[in-house]
């Protein structure tokens, strides 16, 4: 009765035409012995079998999308339920502000930011990110702050003027690239690393005046 109540069999049909209907509880798996005897109420016959209820198979995952580090996915496919084997789909991997795509792993690998692929049952895309590695050293700014620009894509070219603070002085570009210029231009990597060196200036005064202007606070 667990498996198969008696409120679930039901009889239909006329004459020498009969069905018998069994409808197992939901969620239930299991075996169950069923015995039907019929009679005209003068002649009687049975039969006997017994019965398998299988649980249902849990339906295997279409798609999963993963993001590795600070980033997005366009648009959002592991969420549609209208996925097609054998179809082509189209996603697009945005990393957030000061990160890098570096890449698509899983089921299938690209270093495009753009991936097409064909679908299949159990298809894993990873979004991989990374941060960019850039330090300012000293009392200075970047115009612009890449560690806040959206997305950025390897391979494209990006410049950044240094500007010393109060009393401080540009002294160079380290790290993958040397500059002495306060405007860098370079090719943006996975693997870059940028330093930008500020030092205070070296100006005394010895005894009772002033200076106009006063670059310690320029």
């Amino acid at each position: 009765p667990t498996l198969i109540p008696t409120n679930n069999i039901v009889f239909e049909g006329s004459d020498s035409n009969r069905t018998v209907t069994l409808t197992p509880l939901a969620d239930q798996s299991g075996y169950a012995n069923i015995n039907i005897m019929v009679s005209d109420g003068i002649s009687t016959t049975s039969t006997g079998f017994l019965l398998s209820v299988l649980a249902s198979p849990t339906p295997p995952t279409m798609l999963t999308i993963v993001t590795n580090g600070v980033g997005s996915v366009t648009p959002s496919l592991a969420s549609a339920s209208s996925l097609t084997v054998g179809q082509t789909y189209t996603v697009t991997a945005t990393a957030g502000p000061g990160q890098i795509f570096t890449g698509w792993s899983g089921s299938t690998n690209s270093d495009g930011p753009t991936l097409r692929f064909v679908m299949k049952s159990n298809l894993v895309l990873q979004a991989n990110f990374a941060p960019l590695d850039l330090e300012v050293n000293g009392n200075g700014t970047l115009s612009p702050d890449l560690t806040k620009t959206p997305n950025l894509i390897p391979g494209r070219t990006y410049s950044m003027t240094a500007k010393g603070g109060p009393g401080q002085i540009f002294a160079g570009w380290s790290g993958s690239t040397n500059s002495d210029a306060a405007t860098l231009r370079f090719a943006m990597s996975t693997k870059l690393s940028i330093r930008a060196t500020f030092v205070p200036l070296n100006l005394t005064v010895n005894g009772n005046g002033t200076l106009s202007p006063d670059l310690t606070k320029t």
